[in-house]
């Protein structure tokens, strides 16, 4: 798997995080004790500082960061349709990070050299690869 979508599969995942603990906290009973309460209360920016690193990492700007504290709030704080509005306008936050990311450039591999089943290639192959890690060799020990 490509390190961009590694990146970009810990950002999916911060997100839901950070909306399960929104979630959870908006589900609590009425009755419930202030210690406990507290525990989810306190997950809330746990998880949304966890998110904002993701997003640093996929190489976020500012403003995307900001916006992902907006909808937080909104999801914590609002109606219940806030909520739901605001887990659609993360999903597109997500999405504009993702069109946005900047991506780790690749180092190409060494080419194959190209042989046919012959002897003669077969033997030129590896007296190439032969000569090759005599260089190798030679640069390890400097």
């Amino acid at each position: 798997m490509p390190y961009e979508s590694i990146l970009l599969l810990h950002l999916k995942k911060a997100v839901s995080e950070v909306m399960q603990s929104v979630s959870k906290l908006r589900n609590l009973p009425p009755d419930m004790l202030p210690e406990q309460r507290q525990t989810y209360q306190e997950a809330v920016p746990k998880t949304t500082k966890a998110a904002i690193v993701e997003f640093d990492n996929a190489g976020a700007t500012p403003v995307d960061k900001q916006d992902l504290v907006k909808c937080v709030k909104q999801a914590r704080d609002g109606a219940v349709s806030d909520f739901f509005d605001a887990q659609d306008e993360l999903a597109k936050l997500v999405e504009r990070v993702q069109a946005n990311a900047a991506f780790i450039p690749t180092i190409p591999l060494i080419a194959e050299p190209e042989t046919d089943d012959t002897p003669g290639d077969l033997l030129k192959a590896a007296k190439a690869l032969c000569a090759s890690m005599k260089t190798l060799n030679i640069a390890l020990d400097d």
